[in-house]
């Protein structure tokens, strides 16, 4: 089953970290799936998404990027990737 059937199946029950193990792929990709589909996680989960924008980050991508990546706006990805939630 390919990524975007299974979060449709199950988009009750979706969990990123769930999702990157299943499929073997990144936060982001999980994001970029769940925008196309229109879906959306759990609240808590977000923990993470926060601590891959402050990897990205460090590594030394532009808040464009990590935007892009999240589906969200560059200046989102500033303020999360300094704390600002």
């Amino acid at each position: 089953m390919k990524i975007d059937e299974y979060m449709i199946a199950n988009k009750d029950n979706l969990t990123i970290e769930g999702l990157c193990e299943k499929f073997n792929v990144s936060i982001p990709t999980v994001y970029r799936h769940l925008q196309m589909n229109k879906l959306k996680v759990k609240k808590e989960k977000n923990i993470s998404r926060m601590e891959e924008i402050r990897k990205l980050r460090n590594e030394g991508k532009t808040y464009q990027e990590i935007g892009d990546a999240f589906g969200i706006s560059r200046q989102r990805a500033e303020q999360i990737a300094k704390g600002h939630n």
